[in-house]
């Protein structure tokens, strides 16, 4: 793939060809090839840097909503910028990238005005909220190799559902300027036609109501094909599972696991979709993160991106790959302890952090009122400790994350166990 570029402007972050580790700019006839770092001048344009730009698409999670102060003592809750992080910002110009990384009321483009968001509705609101997971993502990213600069593109929008992002028809310019999934295609051509991947945070929205959450995984799958078709087929994505939330309706608490359970699914898809965690993120309100918890987030992000783009999405992030009862008989007939044993797939050179408090995990079709009294972790496996033995005609189910309890499962390198639901139990 050539990675020409024909003309910069300042503060932008040229893509960097992965075999070269460099740019190509075509300018009057002089070929100028940049290896990665800056800040380079070229011609009048100064601040030029080649790096690895990202894409931020998705809902308000994504754009950020989380608060940019501490409303009670005025204290700064966002990252500062850093001179070789830039944004592709709402206005569709290059700068140096800060909080909010999203100002939609800004955009040029007809969609951001049409959908509902609040920020849009009333940019006041960015004054005072708008922390998003962008800088803590490129600052990780950057950590993780070698000082690269990064490239965000601001493109998500609050609100929005799977529907909403569909691919257009045809991507045009009329649909470049009325629909999230043309302007986002039509962003990246903007800026070179050259990224590194997108960042998604999205399903929110698809929660709201049960039977649109019944075919997330359906509809999210085939919205990655047809990203890959448009852009490239090893596109990476890395992307987050809804978390934790404050829902206090039957059918959206039911909807919202429905969503979560797809996304785990997604997990590793084509080996170039990598998933994280939220669940143990501190929220501002019903169902958005905080800006701690979306810092949180993001490093988790810039960790799955990376595997992404090795091709090895499946190892970003460990998933429960098998729950066995064990009893210990301690004096026959009379005394036994009873329990379950989790192993975790991806646990490589990781352990779970010992936490006297392990909240979030749930059996399901149990016939006996079985309780899980306690939890702890032995290394890279945990323990469930049970009220009495379990018993069943069909089949013992574990979930995780399924309730309004923090679920707390995380490993000493920061990855967190998503949320699952229903995992068949070995008796």
């Amino acid at each position: 793939m050539s990675y020409i570029y024909k003309n910069v402007v300042p503060f932008q972050v040229l893509q960097r060809n992965s075999n070269t580790n460099a740019a190509t700019l075509s300018i009057d006839n002089e070929r100028i090839i940049l290896p990665v770092g800056g800040p380079y001048t070229v011609g009048k344009c100064s601040n030029i840097y080649v790096g690895d730009v990202w894409v931020m698409a998705g809902q308000s999670n994504m754009r950020g909503h989380g608060f940019l102060r501490n409303p009670f003592d005025n204290q700064s809750l966002v990252i500062s910028p850093v001179n070789n992080i830039c944004l592709y910002a709402s206005n569709e110009k290059w700068m140096e990238a800060s909080e909010p990384t999203h100002n939609l009321f800004a955009s040029p483009r007809a969609v951001h005005h049409t959908l509902p968001d609040p920020t849009v509705a009333n940019p006041d609101i960015c004054k005072f909220r708008g922390a998003s997971l962008g800088l803590a993502f490129a600052k990780e990213y950057q950590r993780l190799n070698n000082g690269i600069p990064v490239g965000l593109v601001a493109c998500a929008h609050g609100g929005t559902s799977l529907e909403d992002w569909q691919r257009p028809e045809e991507i045009n310019k009329n649909t470049a300027q009325t629909t999230l999934y043309g302007a986002m295609i039509d962003k990246i051509h903007a800026i070179g036609n050259h990224v590194a991947g997108i960042l998604w945070y999205q399903g929110e929205s698809d929660a709201v109501k049960l039977e649109t959450s019944k075919t997330y995984y359906e509809r999210f799958q085939h919205w990655l094909d047809l990203l890959r078709a448009d852009t490239r087929v090893d596109m990476p994505v890395a992307f987050v599972q809804i978390g934790a939330h404050r829902i206090d309706r039957p059918e959206g608490i039911e909807a919202w696991k429905n969503v979560q359970e797809h996304q785990r699914k997604l997990f590793g898809y084509k080996s170039i979709t990598a998933g994280v965690a939220s669940l143990d993120c501190s929220l501002d309100d019903r169902v958005h993160l905080s800006a701690s918890g979306l810092i949180k987030v993001g490093k988790r992000l810039a960790h799955a991106a990376i595997e992404a783009v090795k091709k090895t999405a499946e190892f970003a992030t460990p998933i429960c790959e098998a729950a066995a009862c064990e009893q210990i008989e301690l004096i026959p007939s009379v005394l036994s302890v009873y329990s379950i044993k989790l192993s975790f797939s991806h646990m490589e050179n990781l352990e779970w952090i010992c936490n006297e408090q392990i909240e979030g995990f749930e059996l399901d079709n149990c016939e006996n009122n079985v309780m899980i009294v306690n939890a702890k972790v032995e290394g890279k496996r945990v323990r469930l400790y049970l009220s009495h033995k379990p018993t069943t005609s069909d089949t013992l189910y574990l979930s995780y994350g399924m309730n309004q309890q923090k679920a707390t499962l995380v490993t000493t390198g920061g990855s967190a166990l998503p949320a699952f639901k229903r995992f068949p139990i070995l008796l």
